[in-house]
């Protein structure tokens, strides 16, 4: 029974079941009529109140361990992670980014900004380093965790509900952090483009208190229901300009910084704010559009290619859509079910009011913004997860704005209809439930050091022939070279290898090749090697030194070290 609760399947039969059962209850409780106290029902009810307060404090507290007790683990957290780091140090000497595809360095399919920043970091510590790196995504995740929490309790309201349940979302996104790939700390970009969507979401949402309506009004619909306003809120065209400069620095530092420039600006014209929407626009246009045209210009048109064409080339996988179809969204069935349970009510009570003649003002402005990112960020993670290559980590945006609309449809729910209270800590503990894991398996373990100790060694020992290339991971060998996964990028967008790649190997520019693969491993690039480098030793290396991600090397993929012959003996 352990077994299958901790396996992905086992957590989705379980989230899909627990969230039909309680969203069942939940709705049938919110529907029934306010009745004489029931002790026992308080009674479970602040147990499970307590219990949901209590997991989201404890994931965060494991969080904040595990992130502190990784940041100086001296080889990288993710299989990419070193050549993350080759291009951070390339910025430091001042080499570009953006370079055409060879055999000293091919980039990412990313924008600049995380490098830049984790250079600048890198400045301040004063070195290269992998810590430096995971500070500046540990400081994302820190701020983006406090960002919600404001977010959520501006949505409910300055009390002890709204201050409750933005908790409750704070610790509900670093509980994601195993079901998300256990990305929060790790050497690369996702948290620092999370951190400040974040910040474009807090200043693009309408600020002020608005005025609650009239006793009369209160009275048959509940005192404290925030969605009933009886002073509009407004956009501003500051915030809007704010929100704009944040979306396109999230934008530059990954793509999908762009589906969150499209939310904004589907907001502000879904409430026709023309002044914040023209304000919104011109900001991003003139920081977006400015940079790509700087770079490209800076580049040659290589840093168009890398970040826009190589992504645009397609590479969708139809497994993987039916992976997001059956896997990843059941798996967030509990905070579903919360917002779908929400909804009801809420078109009820619309129609209620409607028979009734009450003057509706509309939605809040603030409720739109919510709408829009939440649907933008499911798009994202959507997108992300049916290309080619993605893992887990494209989850973030998904969970993280599934979990904020649900715990303010939660909190709502619960100053309306406090009769709800009791299925709706029971859905969100059902939630972090299908979240939890094995805090001690995100920590380094000896093994790990070891594996990661002899592979350093092994490729010290190999340089000793000569420039060594080691195309699964970077930061390794004294010259850096171009990573496997980038290569592959440009190979699926051009169909064949790099011919600077080509003839580096053709004229045996290296005295050894390493990688992890099977021996008899296909392919384009493996036929080459077979021809240039044909003489094949397995390095006694076939543990992983990487904490998440592809695990590599491993047993079905070891190290192995190709050459032109076999070495001379001694």
């Amino acid at each position: 029974m352990r077994e299958m609760l901790t396996s992905m399947a086992g957590r989705v039969i379980w989230a899909v079941l627990t969230a039909t059962l309680l969203g069942v209850w939940l709705f049938a409780r919110s529907s029934a009529a306010s009745g004489p106290s029931n002790r026992p029902v308080e009674r479970i009810t602040r147990l499970l109140r307590i219990s949901v307060l209590g997991m989201s404090a404890f994931w965060a507290a494991m969080w904040v361990v595990i992130a502190f007790s990784r940041v100086s683990y001296p080889y990288e957290l993710e299989w990419m992670g070193g050549s993350v780091r080759d291009g951070c140090e390339r910025v430091l000497s001042g080499q570009s980014l953006y370079t055409p595809p060879g055999p000293d360095w091919i980039p990412f399919l990313y924008p600049p900004l995380y490098f830049w920043v984790s250079a600048g970091m890198m400045h301040l510590a004063g070195g290269v380093s992998f810590a430096a790196m995971r500070l500046v995504s540990i400081f994302s995740t820190l701020g983006s965790a406090a960002l919600i929490y404001l977010c959520v309790r501006r949505l409910i309201g300055p009390n002890r509900l709204g201050s409750r349940w933005g908790l409750i979302a704070a610790g509900l996104f670093l509980a994601e952090y195993r079901i998300a790939g256990a990305w929060y700390d790790i050497e690369r970009v996702d948290m620092l483009f999370i951190f400040l969507t974040l910040m474009g979401m807090t200043f693009l949402m309408p600020r002020g208190n608005a005025e609650r309506p009239a006793d009369s009004e209160a009275s048959t619909y509940g005192e404290a229901d925030p969605t009933r306003l009886t002073k509009r809120i407004c956009f501003s065209p500051g915030g809007a300009a704010a929100a704009a400069i944040c979306f396109s620095l999230a934008s530059l530092t990954k793509q999908h910084g762009l589906l969150f420039l499209a939310a904004g600006a589907t907001t502000l014209a879904f409430a026709r704010d023309w002044r914040s929407l023209g304000s919104f626009s011109v900001v991003a246009f003139t920081i977006s559009g400015g940079m790509v045209a700087l770079l490209n210009r800076q580049t040659g048109g290589w840093f168009g290619y890398y970040v826009f064409q190589v992504p645009a080339a397609g590479h969708i996988l139809p497994e993987l859509v039916t992976q997001f179809l059956i896997r990843d969204l059941p798996l967030m069935a509990p905070m579903l079910a919360i917002m779908a349970v929400s909804r009801l009510v809420n078109m009820r009570s619309k129609r209620e009011r409607n028979k009734t003649s009450v003057n509706y003002s509309g939605p809040d402005p603030r409720d739109l913004v919510l709408a829009a990112m939440t649907a933008f960020a499911i798009l994202a993670s959507f997108l992300g997860r049916v290309h080619w290559g993605g893992f887990d980590n494209v989850l973030i945006p998904g969970l993280l704005f599934v979990g904020m609309p649900a715990c303010v449809a939660a909190g709502r729910l619960e100053l309306r209809r406090p009769m709800a209270s009791l299925p709706l800590y029971a859905l969100c503990l059902a939630q972090i439930a299908a979240f939890s894991y094995n805090p001690a398996k995100q920590l380094p373990n000896v093994r790990q050091r070891e594996a990661g100790a002899r592979a350093h060694d092994a490729i010290r020992e190999l340089e000793r022939e000569g420039e060594v290339l080691y195309i699964d991971h970077g930061a390794i060998t004294a010259s850096r070279h171009f990573h496997l996964m980038a290569l592959s990028d440009v190979y699926l967008t051009e169909k064949r290898l790099p011919e600077p790649i080509l003839e580096a190997l053709a004229n045996h520019r290296f005295a050894v090749v390493v990688m992890d693969a099977p021996m008899e491993e296909k392919g384009e690039l493996c036929q080459v090697l077979a021809r240039e480098y044909p003489a094949i030793v397995r390095l006694d290396i076939s543990a992983p030194w990487v904490l998440t991600g592809f695990e590599t090397p491993n047993t079905e993929r070891p190290m192995i070290a190709r050459r032109t012959r076999n070495p001379a003996r001694r």
